[in-house]
């Protein structure tokens, strides 16, 4: 077994152990799991970004589509439209492709 010495802020090390602990887990055995994660999906398990915009814009025209207000979400979409897939309908309204 190799050890593994890191540094990190004590406040984020604390409140990631209280959570792994709730979980029944030591932070050894959570940083285990974390590098299992790495391995299986040879890189980082999850999205790294920079800027999370996209993400924004299309959480507002979710909640436009879902209160029938997407006529303020064309507006917005057409001042700041998001990165990826995307497109206008016949009727006017976004459509979000998967990428």
């Amino acid at each position: 077994m190799a050890n593994v010495n890191i540094r990190v802020d004590d406040t984020l090390k604390s409140e990631a152990e209280k959570i792994f602990a709730a979980l029944g887990l030591s932070l050894s055995t959570a940083t285990n799991v974390y590098y299992r994660q790495v391995v299986r999906h040879g890189g980082i398990p999850f999205e790294l970004r920079v800027d999370n915009e996209p993400n924004k814009m299309e959480h507002l025209v979710k909640i436009a589509k879902e209160k029938g207000k997407i006529s303020s979400a064309n507006k917005a979409f057409d001042k700041h439209p998001p990165e990826g897939s995307w497109r206008k309908d016949e009727e006017g309204n976004i459509v979000l492709e998967e990428i």
